[in-house]
This record gives structure tokens, sequence and C-alpha cells, in this order.
């Protein structure tokens, strides 16, 4: 197969194309409503809709890096020699392990630097900084303000303050989406590195629909995300993980709420001292 052969499948050119773009937001925001449909305690509605508005913009960012990935080494690593759908699976099976590791990682140094900073600040000006707290106690807090300091913001990774500010949301969304677009640029410098031994595995799978590139078009664009992220019937495995690092986590138990949902009486706990979410399997 060359560079200009119609049989080739290709990730953005032809309606198939594009209806698999379309096809594949459809399951992404079909897997975070049923997550919504089955999580208890629900999170309110507002919270809910700023907690996914992460995940879909860092889903869409992460989902425009694994195309360009694919499209670099297409044309770089063999001259086009294999297709551009057998390199968008290579570099998505990357970032669906080593990518979302790193992803974490980045996002828990992230939060310990904005700790760290905090503490400088205090230092520095003499004025500790406290956290909103969880036991309504009517201790300084930190107000989800305009003059909110941005390290406060992120120390409060998922809480959006009461009512909710959209200025401490975009602080965490830009933190969040800056560790996704790194996570990626690196998994992709990794597939470049090792790009002459992939190449085999990506002649490989074009090998197994020779002739068929719709075919295989949606088997690494629609199947392989379904195989690869879903931990229960329609929910992302990804998606999941993501939301359980980035909404907000009472600490001293395994109960879960939104610190904007409920009361000053009902929250249970701040995140003073290491200033890190808890992750498990968005």
């Amino acid at each position: 197969m060359g560079e200009g052969d119609p049989s080739q499948c290709r990730l953005l050119a032809g309606p198939a194309a594009i209806a698999a773009q379309l096809l594949l937001a459809a399951f992404a925001l079909a897997s975070l409503l049923y997550k919504r449909h089955i999580e208890r305690p629900q999170r309110p509605l507002n919270i809910w809709g700023l907690d996914v508005s992460k995940q879909a913009i860092s889903m869409l960012a992460a989902h425009a890096c694994g195309m360009l990935i694919a499209l670099i080494a297409h044309n770089s690593v063999d001259a086009g020699a294999s297709s551009e759908c057998g390199w968008y699976a290579v570099a998505f099976v990357f970032d669906t392990t080593v990518g979302l590791l790193l992803t974490i990682c980045l996002h828990k140094a992230a939060l310990r630097a904005a700790h760290w900073y905090g503490e400088r600040h205090s230092q520095r000006y003499g004025q500790p900084l406290q956290l909103e707290t969880a036991d309504g106690g009517g201790g300084t807090t930190v107000a989800a303000a305009a003059g909110e300091p941005w390290f406060a913001a992120l120390q409060l990774c998922g809480n959006y303050g009461d009512p909710p500010s959209y200025r401490r949301w975009s602080i965490q969304l830009g933190e969040w989406v800056g560790c996704v677009v790194l996570a990626r640029v690196l998994c992709g410098t990794l597939v470049l590195l090792l790009g002459q031994l992939l190449v085999h595995v990506a002649q490989g799978l074009d090998g197994l629909f020779t002739g068929h590139p719709t075919a295989e078009l949606y088997v690494v664009m629609i199947c392989c995300p379904l195989l690869l992220n879903i931990c229960q019937v329609g929910a992302s495995l990804a998606a999941l993980i993501q939301d359980l690092v980035l909404k907000w986590r009472a600490r001293g138990g395994a109960k879960e709420t939104s610190m904007a949902a409920t009361g000053a009486a009902e929250r249970e706990a701040s995140l003073l001292g290491a200033a890190t979410e808890r992750s498990a399997p968005v």
C-alpha cells in the first residue's frame, strides 16, 4: 500500500471516517451518562456537568493527539507503507496504558506542586493558607472567588465552591488537560522512537483487513476503544478513572461527597496536607 492507495484506511477522509468520529463521540457521551445513572450518591447536576466537561474536553484533546501521532508515524516511520488506522491502533494502546498512568502521575505531581507553592506563599507573606473546611467550624476559608490564588484552586481539585466558581473550574480544567496532552506527547515520542518495531504491528493489522479499509477504520476507532475502555456495560474504564481522579473525594472514609453539593455541616474533610486526589478505576 502506498500513500495514494485508495484502499488504504484513513482517519479523516470520506463520509465513513466522519461517521466513525461521530459514533465514537456518541459512545463516549453514552458512557458518561451511564456513569451518571449508576452513581450513588449522585452529584448535583451542575457539579456533575462541571466534572464531566473536564472529561469531555480532555477526551477530545487525547483523541486529537492520538490521531496526530498516527498521522506523523504514518508519514515518517514507513513513508505511508502502513495505514493511518494501523498507527492509530498502536497509538491508542499506548494511550490507554502508558498514557493514562502518566496522566495520573502528572496530575498528582501538579497537585503536590500547588501544595508546595501554597506553603511557600504562606511562609513568605506570613498568612497561613486555610483551604475550605468540611466541618463548618467557622474557620477562615478560601472562597471560590475571583481573587482566589491559582494554587488554592488546584489543591481543591473537584471542589468548585458553593455556588460553583467557573474560574476555579477553568484553572482545574487547564491543569488536567495540560497533563493529558503532555502525557500523550510523551507517548507519541515513545511510539516514534520505537517506530521501526511497531511498524510491523501496524502492517499486521492492515493485513487483516486487506481490501476492507472501512472495516478496519471502525474496528480501530470504535471496537478497540470499547474493548479497552469498558469495565462495565456501557461504562468507559478511562472515563471512570478520570471521574474519580477529578471529582472531589472526601477524606476520612469511603463515602464520597461533592463539596459544592452539600451544606457546610455535611462536609466531612479538607484537602489540607497532601493536597492530592486518590485515584481508582475515569
